[in-house]
């Protein structure tokens, strides 16, 4: 039995001897490690330098004496230490083998004290001769990047890989389709075919470099061909951005705002976000900030942004958190490895570097003690402290994809957006809300190229599977894809061919920059001259997007329920992303299939009350834009929709004599306003027309003549047909069905509400006679810089006419109505409005001075003196004092050969600042007041005059003061006449105020 026994326990230890072999392998491969050391440059000691083991997450940094000290658990045979600061090349050190946990391992000839690590800064001069190294595994290339590095698999397939031969793009750049065929579609090359553009800077950036940015994508050859390569962003030394805006400068596209540093000849430097590489690569902070992609993602053309996915991140939310592109669209891969599997060919290799490889990560191909201990043809191999350094696979938060995901990657773009909706049927129909947040992406949604568009589809069946009448106005637009059925509505929602994508005009909306070129062609691309942003209805980041859709039941039982019972509508939503509006990518031939970024099917809540009834009526405000106008039906209007004044004479012959001699009536025609508004739309690239003309030419704007003919020369006619030139007509202001707000235009105008005998039956219009009614277009503020620059309503609202009691005020029509003049502005008016006193006393003293006070009262106007376009507007007082003889003895307001008040007089009116600080009356220069000299409603103003009185004045003096006032200055009118091309009268000056008295004069006897 004992014997038995003994055998067991004998097996027993046989059996575990293993396993605390192992168990001792364990405890000696993690045991603790504490490597000391210095890191020193080639003046001494160098502080704050990042000390890790290399390919781990152990690391420290270097006090202000260079010293460092390392600690981390691990087996340290053949590991390596590094040592980097941005700046420098990493240093690197081996450790050699080392049994004793207590004592620090050495660096093999070094003795005992640690490592020591020297760094070298890396070059930091640009270099233009230098030669590009191809990203392309070529065997006739002597260093490429696909020879040995694993992203190369993930960046060949990334669209920046692809940047510049995308068959896509290049249909865009020559207007071609994919077969080649030319003039199809938009085209750079077609609208600039002797240019080269601007394109080669972020699709071809090494071409663009030698070619001063203007490199024709048709003749790219060699490393040109391979878009963003790899050693291009791999030279990125820093980014030239604009202190003002954080975004590039304008000028400087792309490649054109980055630092490259390109080395010299027998030197080489590469950037990354690894700071453990020795040699030849630097870690650089830049590589891990979304200022690295600003370059080539903010941009676009004659000051009107086109790309703009770096501008709205960094509006976003996600800027303030630090989550950066990066850490989106080049996330962690969640996998360890290397990042250079293999070792290049050998007749790749000069021995110089091959008798470097040992602190090459290509040299990690030997990962097994016979690989370095047994190979009997190299006896030095079998040495440990001559063994090769090994680098194990790098911790997966480390190592981020080339493979940047965007669109082309379904889910990622997926979880950019989250879609609710729901549905309530009540007797009167079914109404349907949807709700789109912005949840993932850190900029809009689509973003970046402006072709990009999101398309959100709604349709509803009843119970047997009918569709529902549509009842709502908001439809995707034409670029959504036109189907010649679409013109009757009713077909288009039981038939639509939605197969091949045709949307437009069914119940949803589009989601897109949409671009309009001077011509009112929209979309148009983002590179034709005067273009500009005509709606931009994208999702913000976190944003959410609200719309709703209401349909009709089949028709309603006698007691208000629908008929087939209560049984509820079934309601489908989808949301699409395109890469380009439908019309262009059919007529390229692109045939990309739709990205279906949202789907629901929900079943309709039932309800007792109405449902369609409570829906608000939601305006356009963005299709004239900056003009807030827009229309009943969102849609833009045609110029004979409106009666033309003539017509409405015919039965209104009293009212329209009186509007015919007001400035409504002169509006369009008056040569200052033609001038002026030249001046503007030239200035500004048509950016500023929409908002001055939806108050002076309403028709022109809302029939889209104002954005078509903008670039209007001056010689040639006005651009624009009678019917616009009619200002703001009779139809204008009796098709204002709403005010939505107060200044830059907010009206809703419905024409058809004044086309027939019955309108005013139809629509009374009790709101015209509301002083709100002339809000829309007697306050405003410059769209750009939010500077008030004309306050006339809001001068009434706090002014002594506004009572707050409709009984008791006193309103903008009870005044310039009243007596039929329908608007007409006379002189007497003015002549009402202002009161001058002068304030003198009992007598003046010869050879002594005296003093004078103007008092001028605003005693009849419900808003300030001047008022409206102030910085435009002259008023000024003059004052004349003479003695008995009829001799001058003192004057000011006198004016000048343009009849303007000369330096010194007493002037009323506004001033602006331009951004430069400079005074500036260009409404869109403006971006803060300088001077406000007005007298508000039921004020006044006292000014002093001070002057000696000439010894032996024969008395009395008499003195008269005038408070004059004219539209515009003679100077500003003799300029536009020249920039017109055509005669800008002057604007009469006439007195509004005038007071006299006379003053005895004692002179004194010495």
């Amino acid at each position: 039995m004992m014997m038995r026994r003994s055998h067991v326990v004998r097996r027993l230890l046989l059996f575990a001897a293993p396993l605390f072999f192992a168990a001792g392998l364990l405890a000696f491969a993690f045991r603790p490690h504490t490597i000391p050391g210095t890191v020193v440059d080639a003046n001494g000691p160098v502080a704050g330098v990042t000390v890790r083991l290399r390919a781990s997450l152990a690391s420290t940094t270097t006090d202000a004496q260079g010293r460092f000290t390392l600690n981390f658990r691990g087996p340290a045979l053949h590991r390596a230490v590094t040592a980097w600061k941005e700046g420098y090349y990493p240093a690197a050190a081996d450790l050699s083998m080392n049994l004793t946990p207590s004592a620090p391992p050495s660096l093999a000839g070094k003795g005992e004290g640690g490592i020591g690590l020297i760094l070298k800064p890396h070059p930091t001069a640009d270099d233009p001769t230098y030669q590009w190294l191809t990203s392309l595994p070529d065997p006739n290339a002597a260093l490429g990047c696909g020879h040995c590095m694993t992203n190369y698999d993930e960046w060949k397939l990334d669209a920046h890989a692809l940047s510049a031969t995308n068959p896509r793009f290049l249909s865009m750049y020559n207007g071609a389709d994919l077969a080649g065929r030319p003039n199809v579609g938009p085209g750079w090359k077609l609208d600039s075919p002797n240019d080269a553009g601007a394109c080669a800077n972020c699709h071809a950036p090494a071409a663009a470099l030698a070619h001063n940015g203007a490199a024709d994508m048709n003749r790219l050859t060699g490393v040109e061909t391979e878009g963003v390569l790899c050693d291009l962003c791999h030279k990125i030394g820093d980014v030239t951005l604009d202190p003002a805006t954080g975004l590039p400068h304008a000028v400087a596209p792309g490649v054109q705002s980055f630092r490259l540093y390109r080395p010299a000849p027998g030197t080489q430097v590469f950037f990354g976000t690894l700071d453990d590489i020795p040699r030849r690569v630097s870690a650089l902070e830049l590589e891990r900030q979304s200022q690295f992609c600003a370059p080539c993602h903010s941009g676009g053309w004659w000051g009107v942004s086109a790309y703009a996915s770096y501008d709205e991140w960094l509006a976003s939310p996600y800027a303030a958190e630090g989550v950066t592109c990066q850490a989106c669209h080049m996330p962690p891969e969640g996998k360890s490895r290397r990042i250079v599997p293999r070792c290049p060919p050998t007749a790749q290799v000069s021995p110089k570097e091959q008798a470097a490889q040992p602190l090459s990560e290509a040299a990690c191909t030997l990962q097994s003690c016979v690989d370095c201990h047994l190979r009997p043809a190299d006896p030095a191999a079998r040495n440990a402290l001559a063994a090769t350094a090994l680098i194990p696979d790098r911790p997966p938060e480390t190592l981020h994809t080339h493979r940047m995901t965007g669109v082309t990657d379904e889910a990622f773009m997926r979880s950019s957006v989250a879609m609710t909706v729901t549905a309530t049927q009540g007797p009167d129909g079914v109404l349907v809300n949807v709700a789109i947040t912005n949840v993932g992406a850190g900029h809009s949604v689509p973003s970046d190229s402006p072709l990009r568009n999101m398309i959100l589809v709604v349709t509803v069946h009843d119970a047997q599977g009918n569709p529902l009448p549509y009842l709502g106005r908001q439809v995707v637009p034409e670029w959504g894809g036109v189907d010649c059925g679409l013109s009757d509505r009713e077909s288009a929602i039981r038939n639509p061919k939605s197969e091949i994508g045709n949307y437009a005009g069914l119940p949803g909306k589009g989601f897109a920059k949409v671009l309009e070129d001077y011509e009112g062609n929209a979309p148009a691309p983002q590179w034709r001259n005067g273009v500009h942003i005509l709606s931009d209805n994208r999702i913000p980041a976190r944003a959410t997007d609200l719309s709703h859709y209401p349909f009709a039941l089949p028709s309603p039982r006698s007691r208000g329920e629908p008929e087939g019972g209560d049984q509820p509508a079934t309601i489908e939503v989808k949301l699409i992303f395109r890469r380009a509006f439908k019309p262009w990518a059919d007529a390229k031939g692109w045939n990309e299939p739709d990205l279906v970024m949202a789907a629901a099917t929900v079943t309709a809540t039932p309800t007792d009350g109405p449902v369609v009834a409570t829906l608000p009526v939601a305006y356009d405000t963005k299709l004239f834009a900056p003009s807030q106008a827009t229309t009943a039906s969102g849609e833009r209007l045609a110029a004979a929709d409106f009666v033309p004044p003539e017509q409405c004479s015919e039965c209104h012959a009293g009212p329209a004599a009186g509007w015919i001699e007001s400035g409504h009536a002169q509006a369009t025609t008056l040569p200052f306003y033609r001038a002026w508004y030249k001046a503007a739309t030239q200035n500004t690239q048509g950016q500023i027309s929409p908002f001055c003309a939806g108050c002076h030419t309403p028709i022109g704007l809302l029939s889209g003549q104002i954005r078509s003919r903008w670039a209007w020369g001056g010689r040639e006619s006005y651009p624009l047909d009678a019917q616009a030139q009619t200002g703001v007509s009779c139809a204008v202001c009796h098709s204002i069905t709403e005010t939505t707000g107060v200044g830059n235009t907010a009206y809703v105008v419905a024409p058809e509400t004044a086309l027939d005998a019955e309108h005013a039956k139809r629509n009374p219009q009790s709101a015209i006679h509301n002083p709100q009614f002339c809000a829309p277009c007697h306050e405003a503020t410059n769209p750009t810089s939010g500077l008030p620059v004309m306050t006339t309503y809001s001068e009434w609202q706090r002014s002594r006419f506004n009572t707050g009691d409709p009984a008791t005020a006193t309103t903008c029509q009870g005044c310039h109505f009243a007596d039929g003049r329908h608007g007409a502005l006379h002189p007497e008016d003015l002549q009402k409005a202002a009161q001058v006193e002068l304030l003198a006393p009992a007598e003046a003293v010869a050879g002594e001075e005296l003093a004078l006070q103007v008092r001028v009262s605003n005693v009849g106007a419900g808003h300030d003196l001047p008022t409206g376009a102030a910085e435009l507007r002259q008023m000024w007082l003059a004052l004349t004092v003479t003695d008995a003889t009829g001799r001058e003895v003192f004057a000011s307001g006198q004016t000048n050969e343009y009849g303007d008040p000369i330096e010194g007089a007493i002037t009323y009116g506004t001033t602006w600042r331009d951004a430069a600080g400079n005074p500036t009356d260009r409404l869109w220069e403006a971006v803060s007041l300088l001077r406000d000299h007005r007298i508000t409603a039921g004020s006044s103003a006292t000014e002093t005059y001070r002057f000696i009185v000439p010894p032996g004045t024969v008395g009395p003096l008499h003195m008269r003061a005038a408070l004059k006032y004219r539209a515009a200055s003679g100077y500003l009118s003799a300029l536009m006449t020249t920039y017109l091309q055509d005669k800008v009268p002057s604007s009469p000056a006439i007195e509004i105020g005038t007071a006299e008295t006379s003053l005895p004069v004692q002179n004194w006897q010495p």
